[in-house]
Parts: structure tokens; sequence; C-alpha cells
């Protein structure tokens, strides 16, 4: 047998090299058996919060505005901005406002909510949200 590269036997380098094969080709199966649309099938359907949301944020400093977003199949739509929101209601949201990223927590009821807000500079407050 010979010496690898970094001085381990041609035996290990096989066998990690069946290793590394045998995690991907699971990865494979995994991704054979959970196709990319399977999963997200679940996220499009109807949510009893579908609509149009008006969300108003007041906040110390600068961080006072509003926003109207489409909330379908659970998931929050506006640019910009990543999130959902459970079936009971529960809203949790990431995105970008004035070049400065904003997490957002908070509770959805059918025609009302509120929660907190936090940007990266340290700005943050509460929100309302009316559904349209």
């Amino acid at each position: 047998m010979g010496t690898g590269r970094w001085g381990m036997t041609e035996t290990v380098d096989r066998t990690r090299t069946r290793r590394r094969m045998f995690i991907i080709a699971g990865l494979g199966l995994l991704a054979w058996q959970f196709p990319a649309g399977a999963v997200a099938q679940s996220d499009v359907a109807a949510s009893s919060f579908d609509g149009s949301w008006e969300f108003v944020g007041v906040g110390d400093g600068d961080c006072n505005g509003s926003i109207i977003l489409t909330i379908t199949g659970g998931k929050l739509l506006g640019k910009d901005i990543d999130g959902g929101v459970s079936p009971a209601g529960v809203l949790t949201a990431s995105g970008r406002a004035d070049g400065k990223s904003v997490i957002s927590t908070g509770k959805l009821t059918a025609r009302r909510g509120s929660g907190t807000f936090k940007r990266s500079d340290g700005c943050g407050g509460r929100w309302t949200a009316t559904k349209k």
C-alpha cells in the first residue's frame, strides 16, 4: 500500500471516500423521497389568515412606519420579507427596511394582531396589524 498526500494509507483514503459516497447517496435518497415541492405544498394550503394586512409599527426614534403585506398559505409576501404565520396565529418574520435588518414576532387573530420588532441598529418597538 502506498502513502497518501497527507501521510495516510490508501486504505484509509478509500474508506473515507466510500463514507462520503454513502452520505451523498443518502442525501440523494432523501431528496428523491421528499422532492423540492413536497414540503412546500403543505405550506401553500389555505390559511385563515390569508389576505391583505396593514402593519403599523411604533417605536423609539425613527422606527415608526406602516406596510401592507399579503399572507398566502401562511406565508408573508412582501418586498424583502421572509416569514409566516402558524395555524395558531404565531407570526415570525425577518427582512430589511431602510438598509437595516428587522426581526419581528407576534400573534394574529382572525382580523387583528400585535407584536414586537427589533432593527439591527437597536431601534425597536411594537406593531399592530389589521386585516383589510
